[in-house]
Protein backbone atom coordinates (compact mmCIF):
# COMPACT_ATOMS: atom_id res chain seq x y z
CA UNK A 1 0.00 0.00 0.00
CA UNK A 2 2.81 2.43 0.76
CA UNK A 3 4.49 1.92 -2.62
CA UNK A 4 1.29 2.87 -4.49
CA UNK A 5 1.31 6.38 -2.98
CA UNK A 6 5.04 6.86 -3.63
CA UNK A 7 4.79 5.64 -7.23
CA UNK A 8 1.89 7.99 -7.94
CA UNK A 9 3.75 10.97 -6.47
CA UNK A 10 6.88 9.97 -8.36
CA UNK A 11 5.01 9.85 -11.68
CA UNK A 12 3.34 13.21 -10.96
CA UNK A 13 6.71 14.78 -10.11
CA UNK A 14 8.34 13.41 -13.28
CA UNK A 15 5.50 14.84 -15.35
CA UNK A 16 5.86 18.28 -13.78
CA UNK A 17 9.62 18.28 -14.30
CA UNK A 18 9.25 17.20 -17.92
CA UNK A 19 6.65 19.91 -18.57
CA UNK A 20 8.78 22.56 -16.90
CA UNK A 21 11.88 21.62 -18.88
CA UNK A 22 10.15 21.38 -22.23
CA UNK A 23 7.61 24.21 -22.08
CA UNK A 24 8.68 26.70 -19.43
CA UNK A 25 12.43 26.55 -20.10
CA UNK A 26 11.86 26.07 -23.82
CA UNK A 27 14.27 23.19 -24.31
CA UNK A 28 12.17 21.57 -27.05
CA UNK A 29 11.50 24.76 -29.02
CA UNK A 30 13.30 24.88 -32.36
CA UNK A 31 15.79 27.64 -33.08
CA UNK A 32 14.42 30.64 -34.90
CA UNK A 33 15.07 30.75 -38.61
CA UNK A 34 17.49 33.51 -39.56
CA UNK A 35 15.66 36.30 -41.32
CA UNK A 36 17.26 37.78 -44.40
CA UNK A 37 17.70 41.52 -44.19
CA UNK A 38 16.34 43.68 -46.94
CA UNK A 39 18.89 45.88 -48.67
CA UNK A 40 18.65 49.63 -48.29
CA UNK A 41 16.79 51.45 -51.06
CA UNK A 42 19.42 53.52 -52.94
CA UNK A 43 17.09 56.51 -53.39
CA UNK A 44 16.13 56.58 -49.72
CA UNK A 45 19.76 56.13 -48.71
CA UNK A 46 20.82 59.09 -50.86
CA UNK A 47 18.08 61.21 -49.28
CA UNK A 48 19.13 60.08 -45.80
CA UNK A 49 22.78 60.97 -46.46
CA UNK A 50 21.79 64.40 -47.73
CA UNK A 51 19.55 64.97 -44.69
CA UNK A 52 22.19 63.69 -42.27
CA UNK A 53 24.68 66.27 -43.53
CA UNK A 54 22.16 69.07 -42.85
CA UNK A 55 21.45 67.96 -39.28
CA UNK A 56 18.22 65.96 -39.01
CA UNK A 57 15.80 65.64 -36.13
CA UNK A 58 14.56 62.38 -34.61
CA UNK A 59 11.31 62.78 -36.46
CA UNK A 60 12.90 63.20 -39.90
CA UNK A 61 15.26 60.26 -39.34
CA UNK A 62 12.35 58.11 -38.17
CA UNK A 63 10.76 58.37 -41.60
CA UNK A 64 13.45 56.16 -43.13
CA UNK A 65 13.37 52.37 -43.14
CA UNK A 66 15.45 50.20 -40.83
CA UNK A 67 17.91 49.08 -43.56
CA UNK A 68 18.53 52.72 -44.56
CA UNK A 69 19.20 53.75 -40.96
CA UNK A 70 21.52 50.77 -40.46
CA UNK A 71 23.44 51.66 -43.63
CA UNK A 72 23.68 55.27 -42.50
CA UNK A 73 25.17 54.16 -39.16
CA UNK A 74 27.70 51.92 -40.90
CA UNK A 75 28.68 54.66 -43.36
CA UNK A 76 29.42 57.00 -40.44
CA UNK A 77 31.41 54.32 -38.55
CA UNK A 78 28.88 54.24 -35.72
CA UNK A 79 28.84 50.95 -33.80
CA UNK A 80 25.59 49.02 -33.88
CA UNK A 81 24.46 47.69 -30.49
CA UNK A 82 24.56 44.00 -29.70
CA UNK A 83 20.91 43.03 -29.44
CA UNK A 84 21.52 39.54 -28.14
CA UNK A 85 19.39 37.88 -30.81
CA UNK A 86 16.47 40.28 -30.53
CA UNK A 87 15.28 42.52 -33.33
CA UNK A 88 17.10 45.82 -33.76
CA UNK A 89 14.60 48.64 -33.38
CA UNK A 90 14.38 51.74 -35.53
CA UNK A 91 14.28 54.00 -32.46
CA UNK A 92 17.62 52.58 -31.30
CA UNK A 93 19.28 53.46 -34.61
CA UNK A 94 17.73 56.95 -34.59
CA UNK A 95 19.09 57.49 -31.07
CA UNK A 96 22.59 56.42 -32.18
CA UNK A 97 22.53 58.78 -35.16
CA UNK A 98 21.20 61.77 -33.21
CA UNK A 99 23.65 61.16 -30.35
CA UNK A 100 26.54 61.12 -32.81
CA UNK A 101 25.42 64.47 -34.21
CA UNK A 102 25.10 65.96 -30.74
CA UNK A 103 28.56 64.72 -29.74
CA UNK A 104 30.06 66.18 -32.97
CA UNK A 105 28.45 69.55 -32.26
CA UNK A 106 29.62 69.42 -28.65
CA UNK A 107 33.21 68.60 -29.69
CA UNK A 108 33.27 71.42 -32.24
CA UNK A 109 32.11 73.99 -29.65
CA UNK A 110 34.69 72.80 -27.12
CA UNK A 111 37.61 73.12 -29.55
CA UNK A 112 36.91 76.81 -30.28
Amino acid sequence: MQSVVVDGMHNLFEGLVAYHCRVVLGIDTPDAEPVEEKPADPLQLAAAIKLFKKGPTRRTLGQFTLPVLKALCLMNNLPLPDTGGTVLRKSTLVDILVDSLVSCIYKSTISI
